[in-house]
């Protein structure tokens, strides 16, 4: 998944949790539409190529940055972890490709399987000990009492940033490295011959940057299964937050009067003799 779309699902995450506000999500939803747009409107200008992942690693994730900028020193504890999901999401998780190159630097050619760094880095296992190594620093940045709510959702992020790539991306996710070579994507279920064409149509290249390269092996590839995903999290973010204000228009009922008992009932003052 594209740095935006990581963004986009992080987004949904902390705003169903309540970190965002709908306000907030407002400007997410928005801004994933215009981004959207944009890119549609520019492939049909210059086509394919590299253009297109330097133009996503660049922008699209302004909005991101900006946030760091601003509440990265708020004390208010929904953006502290705010910034948790997205750094996990967007920061600890995202540069895999990056121990590819530097591999690279003292190796000819990169391992095949789980021992690739990019298939290392992106395994629930790595994740738990990058969160585990940065929590305490973030923590202590950002003046936060404790440790653990920070270890939580660094952890969060990291996990949502490789089960979306799962969905979304051919790259395998090793999920039990470095205890298995298990792995898997769901690009090769939307793929498979005999699939029904709309699963096909998931796994159909929405944008191709680049064929196979020396540092990535599997190319650059953006699949109509990353849009999808993203645009069906925002609508179900978004009904959601319809369900909850419709709700709070309904006028309570008022409360049943209790039936008169025995006990309830004052008894009758005694006549006098």
């Amino acid at each position: 998944m594209t740095p935006i779309g990581h963004l986009t699902s992080s987004s949904v995450l902390a705003g169903s949790a309540g970190l965002l506000k709908p306000r907030e999500m407002k400007w997410a939803t928005l801004w994933y539409a215009f981004w959207f747009i944009a890119f549609e409107i520019a492939i049909h200008i210059w086509g394919p190529g590299m253009w297109g992942m330097h133009f996503y690693d660049t922008f699209s994730d302004v909005p991101f940055y900006l946030l760091l900028i601003i509440w990265f020193r708020s004390k208010e504890r929904r953006r502290q972890l705010t910034l948790g999901i997205l750094i996990g999401g967007l920061v600890l998780s995202a540069y895999s490709h990056l121990f590819d190159k530097a591999y690279l630097l003292f190796m000819d050619k990169l391992p095949e399987g789980m021992f690739r760094p990019h298939n290392m880095i992106h395994s629930p296992f790595f994740g738990i000990v990058l969160s585990a190594i940065f929590a305490p620093l973030l923590a202590k940045l950002m003046k936060m009492k404790r440790v653990l709510p920070m270890f939580t959702v660094l952890v969060l992020g990291y996990m949502l940033h490789i089960t979306m790539d799962t969905i979304t991306y051919h790259y395998p996710i090793y999920w039990l490295w470095p205890f298995s070579d298990f792995h898997y994507t769901f690009i090769s279920a939307f793929t498979a011959p005999d699939v029904h064409s709309a699963a096909n149509w998931l796994g159909a290249p929405f944008f191709v940057a680049s064929p196979p390269v020396r540092n990535n092996p599997d190319g650059y590839v953006i699949y109509w299964s990353e849009p999808l995903i993203n645009m069906l999290l925002l609508v179900f973010y978004w009904m959601v937050i319809g369900v909850k204000q419709l709700a709070g228009t309904v006028e309570p009922l008022p409360p049943k009067a209790p039936i008169p008992t025995a006990e309830t009932v004052p008894a009758a003052p005694a006549e006098p003799a």
